[in-house]
C-alpha cells in the first residue's frame, strides 16, 4: 500500500491580511511545515498551488523542498475545485490519499501516520476529537474519480455522507485536527501557544 498527501495550499486568504502560507511556524513557513510534517512519517506528498502569477514566487519557494509541487487551476471556486482539479495529477503508484490543509499545523505526526495506517484498511478515515470530526481526511483511490467531480468550496462531505457505512472514524486525542488558522487573529494566538510550549 502507498498513502499519500495532497496537500492544499492554494489560497492566500485575504482575511490573514498576508499570504498565510508562508506565515512562521517553528522556524520555517505553514506550508514548509505541513511539507516536513509528511517527510517525519515517512509519507510522500504533493502540493497543491494556483496556476496564477501570484504563486510563481512561492513555486520558486518550495521547489527544493522534497515534495511534489502541482499547479492547479480554478482554484478560486473553493476546497472542492481545488481537490477535483488535483486528483487526476496524483502519482499513479498512490492507493489512497489524505487531504491536509497547510493552515492545520497543529496536527500532529503521530495523528497522519495513525491515519495512513488506517486508511490501508478502509475507504474513508476520517479523525476525531470528542465526538467532533476533523481534518485531514483520507480517501481511497476506488473514490477519486467521485473526488475529481467536487466543486465549489465545500470539499467531500457530501461524499462521505453518501458513503457513511464505509467511514472509519479515528478516534484521537490531537484537538489540532479541529483547528485552523484562517484569520490573523487564530494564527497569533496558537503561534504565541506554540513558541511558549517549546520553550
Amino acid at each position: 500500500m502507498a498513502i499519500g498527501v495532497l496537500i492544499l495550499a492554494a489560497g492566500r486568504s485575504e482575511r490573514m491580511q498576508s499570504d498565510k502560507r508562508l506565515l512562521p511556524w517553528r522556524n520555517k513557513t505553514l506550508v514548509e511545515h505541513a511539507i516536513g510534517l509528511c517527510n517525519q512519517v515517512g509519507l510522500d506528498s504533493v502540493v497543491a498551488l494556483s496556476d496564477s502569477s501570484e504563486d510563481d514566487a512561492i513555486y520558486t519557494r518550495l521547489r527544493k523542498s522534497d515534495t511534489t509541487l502541482l499547479r492547479v487551476s480554478f482554484t478560486r471556486r473553493g476546497m472542492g475545485a481545488t481537490i477535483a482539479n488535483s486528483i487526476p495529477y496524483l502519482p499513479s503508484h498512490w492507493t489512497g490519499a489524505l487531504i491536509h490543509l497547510c493552515d492545520m499545523p497543529l496536527v500532529t505526526a503521530s495523528t497522519l501516520q495513525s491515519m495512513a495506517a488506517a486508511l490501508e484498511k478502509h475507504r474513508i478515515v476520517v479523525p476525531s476529537y470528542v465526538e467532533k470530526w476533523g481534518n485531514p481526511r483520507g480517501f481511497d483511490r476506488s473514490l477519486w474519480p467521485d473526488l475529481a467531480k467536487l466543486s465549489g468550496d465545500v470539499g467531500a462531505k457530501e461524499l462521505i455522507e453518501q458513503n457513511r457505512d464505509q467511514v472509519f472514524v479515528y478516534e484521537t486525542t490531537n484537538s489540532g485536527i479541529l483547528i485552523d488558522l484562517d484569520d490573523r487573529a487564530s494564527y497569533e494566538l496558537w503561534h504565541r501557544l506554540e513558541q511558549e510550549n517549546d520553550q
